[in-house]
């Protein structure tokens, strides 16, 4: 039995290093050591879509119909956190349990042109939303090698513990 365990605690270790998860963390509650993730998800939040891996890219694509090879999203310019901070921030105020399922056009110049809002926890999480993807610059999407307008979608799950 004893070297099941032994074999066990290092694999699992390994398996760890394998499955590591994007996060950002925020500082521990009062009384805590221990810091604890705000935010997490498959794409790093501090990379712009240039510094992305080809998994990341796929990853993040994969939501796309008929993604044509070459072909690049829209995308925020410093990175996910820029849409995801605020939005978490914004949740700490609401706290209303929910998804934020948002669709929005970002245009050629990088800029917002349109944005639909499929499910939210509360109109405040709507029109917070709505502010955030206004104030983020994005790197235009590419279409056959030029600037094109294109769809950036986003759905989070909020939790309240």
């Amino acid at each position: 039995m004893m070297r099941i365990i032994f074999f066990a605690i290092p694999l699992f270790f390994s398996m760890l290093a394998f499955s590591k998860e994007n996060v950002i963390k925020v500082d521990p509650p009062t009384g805590s050591h221990i810091k604890r993730v705000a935010v997490s998800g498959r794409i790093p939040f501090d990379r712009p879509y240039s510094e992305l891996s080809e998994k990341e890219k796929r990853i993040f694509t994969s939501e796309y119909e008929n993604f044509q090879e070459g072909d690049e999203p829209p995308f925020p310019k410093e990175g996910l956190k820029a849409l995801h901070w605020p939005l978490y921030k914004g949740h700490e105020i609401s706290m209303k349990r929910g998804v934020l399922d948002v669709v929005a056009l970002i245009n050629e110049d990088g800029d917002l042109e349109k944005i639909s809002i499929y499910e939210s926890p509360n109109k405040y999480m709507s029109d917070l939303a709505i502010a955030v993807f206004r104030e983020t610059k994005f790197k235009p999407a590419i279409c056959s090698g030029m600037p094109c307008s294109m769809e950036f979608p986003l759905k989070i799950n909020f939790k309240v513990k």
